[in-house]
């Protein structure tokens, strides 16, 4: 099973990218689902819920 991290190319992150406020990133992308974005752990979080990932596999990642 894989989680991936999704970042999309927006207005937003590519002000915080060019400005090298990196660290905003997260918050960006907990903001952006609508726009399709995830962190990491929002992704174990749903792959968790939904039984496909035991809790002691996204530990090993963490």
């Amino acid at each position: 099973m894989a989680a991936f991290e999704v970042l999309i190319n927006t207005t937003a992150a590519a002000n915080l990218i060019r400005s090298g406020q990196l660290h905003q990133l997260p918050s960006l992308m907990q903001a952006g689902s609508a726009w399709g974005m995830q962190t990491f752990e929002q992704e174990t979080d749903r792959l968790l819920q939904m039984g496909l990932i035991e809790a002691g596999a996204v530990k090993s990642w963490m």
